[in-house]
C-alpha cells in the first residue's frame, strides 16, 4: 500500500449492489448513505465479485431475520436436563447391545466370521467413548447455563471430571475387554479451554463505511514504496 491509494471499510449489512451499463467493469456499493464506487479488471470479474458480493448479503440477511424469528426457549434449563437423561437412557441401551454382541462374537468358531465380528465390535467401542465423551460435555454445559449459588465451580482436569459423572455414565466392564481400541479417544482438555470465553477478533469492524476520499488523500502511515519493489501495472 503507497501513499494516495485509496483505501476504506463498506459495510454489507443491507448493502445494495450497482451496476453500470455503459461500463462493464465498474460496480458500486450503497450502504450507510453513501456510495462506493469500485473497478474490476474485466466483465468476468465484475461478475464473480458482484455475485459473491449478493450472496454474502443475502446469506446474513437471511440469518439476522431468522434470528429475529426464533425466540429462545423459555425453558432451557428443562430442555438440556432433558437431553441429557435421553442421552444417558440411549447409553444403557448401547452398552446392553454391546454387551450382547460381544458374548456373540466371543462364541464364533469360524474364525473369519470372529475376526469381522471383532471389527464391529472395536468401532462399537469406541462410539460408546464418544457418547460418554458427549454426555460429559453436556453435563458441563447444563452446570454452566445453571450453576450452583450463582457461580459455576467447575473441575480443573479430566480425572476430577471423571469423579463428578453419575455411576449410570461410568465405564463399563463390557467396555474394558478392548485393551487396544481401534480408535482411542483424546483425554478431555482443561475446563479453562472450554469455559474461557472465545478470544476477541483482531479485525475490528468499524460503525460506519468510510473512505479514504472523505478525508486527505494521503495516508501518511503508508510506505512511500512498495516493500518488494515491484512496479505497479497501468491503471
Amino acid at each position: 500500500m503507497t501513499r494516495g491509494v485509496r483505501r476504506g471499510c463498506v459495510r454489507l449489512r443491507a448493502a445494495v449492489i450497482g451496476i453500470d451499463d455503459e461500463d462493464d467493469s465498474t460496480f458500486t456499493i450503497t450502504v450507510d448513505h453513501k456510495t462506493f464506487h469500485f473497478q474490476a479488471r474485466d466483465g468476468s470479474e465484475r461478475e464473480r465479485w458482484v455475485r459473491a458480493l449478493e450472496d454474502t448479503i443475502a446469506r446474513h440477511g437471511r440469518r439476522e431475520r431468522w434470528s429475529r424469528c426464533v425466540h429462545a426457549p423459555a425453558h432451557r434449563h428443562g430442555d438440556l436436563e432433558r437431553r441429557i437423561s435421553e442421552a444417558d437412557a440411549y447409553l444403557q441401551i448401547m452398552i446392553e447391545l454391546v454387551s450382547k454382541m460381544n458374548t456373540r462374537v466371543s462364541e464364533l468358531a469360524d474364525p473369519q466370521e470372529k475376526n469381522k465380528g471383532q471389527v464391529i465390535l472395536d468401532h462399537s467401542n469406541a462410539m460408546l467413548d464418544n457418547i460418554k465423551h458427549s454426555i460429559v460435555l453436556l453435563q458441563i454445559a447444563k452446570n454452566t447455563v445453571n450453576p450452583v449459588n450463582g457461580v459455576y465451580q467447575g473441575p480443573t482436569n479430566a480425572s476430577q471430571i471423571k469423579e463428578d459423572l453419575s455411576p449410570r455414565v461410568e465405564l463399563g466392564s463390557e467396555c474394558r475387554e478392548l485393551s487396544t481400541p481401534t480408535h482411542p479417544i483424546p483425554p478431555l482438555a482443561p475446563l479453562e479451554h472450554i469455559d474461557s470465553p472465545r478470544q476477541a477478533m483482531s479485525l475490528l469492524v468499524p460503525d460506519t463505511s468510510y473512505s479514504s476520499s472523505e478525508g486527505e488523500d494521503d495516508f501518511y502511515d503508508a510506505d512511500d514504496e512498495p516493500a518488494d519493489a515491484i512496479v505497479p501495472g497501468p491503471r
